[in-house]
């Protein structure tokens, strides 16, 4: 799978918002979320946990920019419905950064670096939202 990160088209950083999730039976909601993702991915599509509450989406064959901005919204979507862990319902939304080969830029590196800017630049602006990465200089 390392190999195949050189070739990502566009990649996508995402991050829960809400702490209820946090707090309350976090590795059964991580899974839930691990779930809808997949879910709402193409079959081409890879979806990776990075850890705690942090998953990254690689797009490898991306046909065009507005792909995987429509991509990042559907995500948002299928999270936006409620959960059910432990019992307790939760609401659970994210924020998400995506990041374009070439424009925010040309290596894993720097696709890595620009979703996760625009992931938390999404969360500074509130949360439940998409940004998307800064050009490539």
């Amino acid at each position: 799978q390392i190999q195949a990160l050189g070739s990502d088209r566009a990649r996508l950083a995402s991050e829960l918002d809400r702490t209820a999730a946090r707090a309350n039976g976090l590795e059964t909601a991580n899974r839930e979320v691990a779930q809808r993702l997949q879910l709402a991915v193409r079959a081409t599509d890879t979806v990776a946990r990075l850890g705690g509450d942090e998953f990254v989406v690689l797009m490898p064959e991306l046909q065009e920019s507005g792909a995987a901005l429509g991509l990042a919204e559907k995500i948002r979507s299928a999270l936006h419905a409620p959960f059910l862990v432990n019992g307790h319902t939760l609401s659970i939304s994210c924020s998400l950064g995506v990041a374009i080969f070439p424009d925010n830029g040309d290596d894993e590196i720097s696709l890595t670096k620009s979703a996760d800017d625009a992931m938390y630049r999404a969360k500074d602006g509130g949360g439940d939202s998409v940004r998307i990465g800064h050009l490539a200089v």
